[in-house]
């Protein structure tokens, strides 16, 4: 990675206070305040880097350098992988720390495999259903899961709100076949 020169770095401190504001005026859903001074940190130094002052105000592009870096934090988190990395749980592993049972595990408690396996098979087919939407579909879903309004998600996009809810009824139209075809 480039190093910041003495004026990037002057840049920076100067506005360094701009990661707080941004979080207090357009960032509040951003619930976990340390992730987003960690991704504002890395924005303000990527956007110091590359900045041409020339384009115009610091502030502003320092603003769509932070969203870029936020859209991809909240993509990785709900990206497949991550979700399962984040809810593994071993079938050993007690269902309470508390209780001294051995027996008493989560594979202890699952009422039978046949149901298990159904739900994995259905879940597998769903991903792959999923799968097969586009990046903006797969994104659209994940922006209304962290409860972003439509609104919000138009003028991401730079489309209209109608935009979004006609994307929104082609996704319900493909999973409703999908759910269709598994049936």
């Amino acid at each position: 990675m480039k190093k910041l020169n003495d004026k990037q770095r002057k840049l920076i401190e100067d506005n360094y206070s701009l990661i707080w504001h941004l979080h207090e005026k357009y960032f509040t859903k951003f619930k976990d305040f340390d992730t987003y001074m960690d991704l504002g940190r890395m924005a303000i130094c990527k956007a110091a880097l590359k900045w041409d002052e020339s384009k115009g105000n610091f502030g502003t592009y320092f603003r769509w350098v932070l969203q870029s870096e936020i859209n991809k934090y909240y993509i990785k988190w709900h990206s497949p992988t991550e979700k399962m990395n984040r809810n593994a749980e071993s079938l050993d592993a007690p269902v309470d720390e508390r209780v001294d049972a051995e027996e008493l595990t989560i594979g202890s408690l699952l009422v039978s495999n046949d149901d298990i396996e159904s739900q994995a098979l259905t879940t597998v087919y769903y991903q792959g259903e999923f799968n097969k939407l586009s990046d903006k579909q797969k994104k659209i879903i994940y922006m209304l899961l962290d409860d972003i309004e439509h609104k919000y998600i138009a003028k991401e996009f730079g489309k209209s709100i109608q935009w979004v809810s006609w994307q929104l009824g082609n996704i319900k139209k493909i999973m409703h076949r999908a759910k269709a075809v598994r049936s």
